[in-house]
Order: structure tokens, then sequence, then C-alpha cells
């Protein structure tokens, strides 16, 4: 059982820290949320709340019975979406992708190949960030707390898509330090370090409270996640109906300052601000080959039309490259279709 059970209040995150994570927050906000997509347990409900409560059923997010595509702007979207898919599967670039789309003001919604599961890879770092914050919320001086990396494995020696920055062996940061790391440069060794002191109990809460399933060994590389199922991650974060609002605020800004451009953030025009988070692995197959897996989700704000967009991928080359060119594809041509 872990100890941070006691969450922060944002006031306490290091000032270089919150001045990077609000770098972008006027942009983020704004935009009223309601929602319309697929359920996420086999249980249909058009609510989705959070348990443990005696007295109240908090809200996370309404409008959860599945509804497909109800507009001919979606059904363009859609049609688009799957001629990249399909050219690219030609190509060899890619064997399966994944598309969630979620129009944050028309409450409309599409998904493609939306059963297919995968391995998050990094995208886990979401939650543990949401963990970190939720923990944060009654203790003052949670953030400030200092951490020794004491461990002196290299967890970026094998990661595909390498940080720039990363906590160095002997040297104390704060939590709050070592999020920005994880967030903005997807760091191994601040998620192991962050992963150890909060406990697989409290980081597993976050699935639990979104009725997500999470495998029982933490460090399971199978397929189990879905785009939509990750996008309610970004869905809660948005209405700010798991985290109180300014962490919720302040989670989305480290999310819009990460570091790394090369998917959904490609396909759209320059300084359109995107929270997103990527993940990348290796999984094993039954044949002893390796697949690899690249993912990009998050929300795109748009002036006229704030999105969210889950893309979700497998293909037979680790070299990411192609992949990532048509994870940006796809999102040019949703970024072009929905206005």
């Amino acid at each position: 059982m872990s100890t941070l059970k006691k969450p922060l209040t944002l006031t306490t995150f290091s000032a270089a820290t919150v001045a990077s994570a609000l770098f972008l927050t006027g942009a983020l906000c704004g935009w009223a949320l309601n929602f319309n997509d697929r359920p996420v347990a086999a249980e249909p409900r058009s609510c989705l709340r959070l348990e443990g409560y005696t007295y109240t059923k908090p809200l996370l997010a309404c409008d959860t019975l599945p509804t497909g595509v109800h507009s001919s702007q979606m059904e363009t979207v859609k049609k688009t979406v799957e001629e990249e898919i399909n050219e690219a599967v030609q190509r060899g670039d890619v064997t399966h992708v994944s598309v969630y789309v979620r129009d944050l003001v028309n409450r409309q919604e599409v998904s493609i190949n939306g059963d297919e599961k995968f391995f998050p890879a990094s995208l886990k770092k979401v939650p543990l960030m949401m963990a970190y914050f939720k923990a944060a919320e009654t203790s003052p001086q949670f953030f400030q707390q200092e951490v020794e990396i004491t461990d002196p494995t290299d967890y970026n020696a094998t990661a595909v898509i390498k940080p720039k920055e990363f906590p160095v062996f002997g040297h104390k940061y704060t939590n709050a330090e070592l999020i920005n790391f994880m967030i903005r440069h997807s760091d191994n060794t601040s998620f192991q370090v962050l992963l150890r002191n909060m406990g697989t109990e409290d980081f597993n809460q976050a699935y639990a409270d979104l009725q997500l399933h999470y495998p029982d060994n933490i460090v399971s590389i199978n397929d189990y996640m879905t785009t939509y199922q990750f996008s309610l991650f970004f869905r809660t974060l948005f209405n700010a109906t798991y985290l109180n609002h300014d962490n919720s605020e302040a989670a989305l800004a480290l999310l819009a300052g990460a570091e790394y451009k090369n998917g959904i953030v490609a396909g759209i025009p320059s300084g359109t601000p995107v929270a997103h988070k990527f993940g990348v692995g290796a999984v094993s197959q039954a044949d002893g080959t390796l697949q690899g897996e690249l993912h990009d989700c998050g929300i795109i704000y748009r002036t006229d039309n704030p999105y969210l967009l889950c893309v979700m991928t497998k293909s037979k080359s680790l070299d990411m490259s192609a992949v990532e060119k048509t994870i940006a594809a796809i999102s040019n041509t949703v970024y072009s279709n929905l206005k």
C-alpha cells in the first residue's frame, strides 16, 4: 500500500516547472465539453461516474453510449482516414491502425478499427502523472519532495525514441521536476522512479476509477488498450472531472509542452496548441519476431473547433519514420475535414 494517498495543490509546484507547465495555459482553456462515445464496460450506460463514495457519485463523463458516425462531416473524416490507412498498409508502412476522433464542441465522434487493442507503452505516463496530481490535491509539499536517483540503470538505453533531457544518476530532483522529464521528454528513468515511489496500487487507481482494465503484471507488454479507452484520460482532463480545475489545466499544459513533434503535431498548421503524448515500443510475437507499435494521442486546440485524436499503430519494422508519416497524414486529414 502506498503512502502517497494525500494529493497536493498546484501552488506547490516548483517555479521552473510551473512556468513550463503553464506556458501554453492561455491557449488551453475556454471550451465547454459534452460527451457522446462508446461504452467503457460491458454494461451499457450513458454516464461514467466515480465509485467509492457513500453519498455522492461524482460525474466523469456523459454520453458514453455508442452512437457511431452521425453526420456527413464525420462520414467524410471516416472515409478519408480509411483511405490513408489502406494506402499505408499497402505500402507496408503499417500493419494495423486504429483511430478515434471526437469533436469536443459538437459531440460527434468516429472510431476506425476501434476494437483493436494495443500496448500503450509510454502512454502509461499520462495516468501516472494524473495519479501524482490526484495525490497532490491534499498534500501541500508533495511536488517539492526531493528524490535521489539511486538506480544506475539506463532505462532509456533501449528506447526507440530517446529523450533529449533526463535525470542523472546520483542527483536529486523534486517530484515536479521528474514529472516534467517524464511528460515533456518521455523519459523512462523518471517514470520508473515515480512509479516505484507511487506504488502500483495507487497507480492502478486511475485505471480503476475510469473502469479500465490494467494488467495484473505491471511489466506486461501485451496488447490491452483501445484508442477509445485511452481517450478517457484526455477527456476527463479536458473536462476537469477527475482532477480539480487547476491541476487539470496544469497537466494539459505539461502535455502541450511535449517535445515530440513527428506524429499528430506534424500534420497540422504550425503554432496550433496540442496537448498530447506518444508511446512507442517493441512487442514480442509468438514466432519470436518483434512488432513495432507507435501511438500518438491528444487534444488539438484549433480556435474554431477543439477535438481529440488518438492514433495507435502496429508495424513490422522498428524504424518508425514511415509510421510517423502515416500518423501525420491521418492528423492532417482529420484537421482538414473537421471544420
